[in-house]
């Protein structure tokens, strides 16, 4: 990775965290944050599945800013706030590992970034922001074994089946981005020989099993405090029932399971990317079918494992699964603006046009849509005792 290669990739995370800390919350919201934060800070045990990964590394921020008397809300903002920004700089990493030039693969992470789901996810201390950063991470490690014509290197595959367990420790909505991950481990098995490669299937395996014992966390912290221990997964059934969101979303495979999300999910996902650059995806589509069409299938697979993942939790607000499809969606815009600056070289003036309109819409859609639905954040905060409760409950 070249020098300035690094530099743009620096230069897109402290832009989205400047804009995004311009209007970050200075205390924890209702809801799930105040239990995370009080969670992490005392290595309990959160809401279901669990949330390793998320604990862990937030008690990097939280543990230390206990010791040291800083706020929780400071220090939980503060890793919300870098981890989401440093998942659009990975993110825009990895459209450069997928071949795309610069200014596209900027409007593909400016396309993730500036809808109001991702932008409201960003701005809050929760699992979520994480996530974009493990998000960014895994379409990086996607990108590596994309790069070129030649297969990806038997050592890239393995870290992508690595990272890929990592992030289904984070939140369990990357499942739907399995095709992807799938799409690049067969590439880099092309460029392994032929009577290595069921032993390079079982390390892969293994490699993505590995970081999936993560969960582990859950049996040896619990009841080790009772004040954040949600579930008592100290035995077998517990374990289960805490894993796949038994007694908290109203078991799995429930009667009359939440097929009714499904327009809602549609929904926000069109919202969630600036309506202009939709006009563009098909361009993106067309000519990836034309030069991978695996991928290309891989990606229009994706979208339709969010149906299972809706039937298994009994999804009625969607919201919170659809960071993986939005990345998906923009990925898909970064590939039209590639192709619309194909179109640019050649001096066609529809398309210098079509260009122009777009970046002019996508610019009033983020300052209406992405900024202005942020504004109302201080009547949204958890003023009323969240703050004392956990500087009560740690040391």
């Amino acid at each position: 990775m070249s020098r300035r290669e690094l530099v743009w990739a620096a230069a897109v995370f402290l832009v989205a965290l400047v804009v995004w800390g311009a209007f970050a919350a200075g205390e924890l919201f209702i809801g799930d944050s105040p239990e995370l934060a009080g969670a992490a800070a005392r290595l309990g045990v959160a809401h279901p599945p669990g949330y390793p990964t998320f604990l862990l590394v937030s008690h990097l921020f939280l543990g230390p800013a206990c010791t040291l008397s800083i706020p929780i809300a400071t220090a939980a903002n503060a890793l919300a706030l870098l981890a989401a920004a440093a998942g659009v700089s990975l993110f825009w990493l990895g459209l450069r590992r997928f071949g795309l030039s610069r200014i596209p693969a900027l409007i593909g992470a400016l396309a993730w970034a500036c809808g109001p789901l991702v932008t409201g996810q960003g701005l809050t201390y929760e699992v979520h922001a994480l996530q974009h950063l493990l998000l960014g991470g895994l379409f990086l490690f996607i990108g590596r074994t994309a790069a070129g014509e030649e297969a990806g290197s038997p050592r890239e595959g393995l870290a992508l089946a690595f990272f890929a367990g990592m992030v289904l420790t984070n939140h369990y909505s990357a499942a739907v981005l399995l095709p992807l991950v799938v799409w690049g481990l067969g590439r880099t098995l092309r460029g392994v020989e032929k009577g290595r490669r069921a032993l390079w299937l079982g390390l892969a395996a293994a490699a993505f099993i590995l970081p999936l014992s993560a969960y582990l966390y859950l049996p040896l912290r619990a009841g080790a405090d009772l004040a954040f221990d949600y579930g008592m997964t100290g035995n077998l059934p517990n374990l289960w029932a805490h894993l796949t969101g038994m007694g908290y979303a109203q078991g799995y495979l429930a009667q009359g399971a939440s097929a009714q999300a499904l327009p809602a999910a549609g929904r926000a996902v069109f919202d969630s990317i600036p309506w202009p650059l939709w006009a563009i995806v098909p361009l993106g589509l067309v000519e990836l079918f034309r030069e991978r069409r695996g991928l290309a299938v891989a990606g229009l697979i994706t979208p339709l494992l969010f149906v299972p993942l809706l039937l298994f939790y009994r999804i009625v607000d969607p919201l919170d699964y659809l960071a993986p499809l939005v990345m998906l969606a923009a990925f898909w815009c970064a590939l039209g603006a590639e192709r619309l600056g194909s179109y640019l070289k050649e001096r066609r003036l529809l398309g210098a046009a079509l260009a122009g309109a777009a970046a002019a819409l996508c610019l009033g859609w983020w300052l209406v849509s992405g900024m202005e639905a942020r504004r109302p954040l201080s009547g949204r905060l958890a003023r009323a005792g969240a703050e004392d409760f956990l500087r009560e409950l740690t040391p």
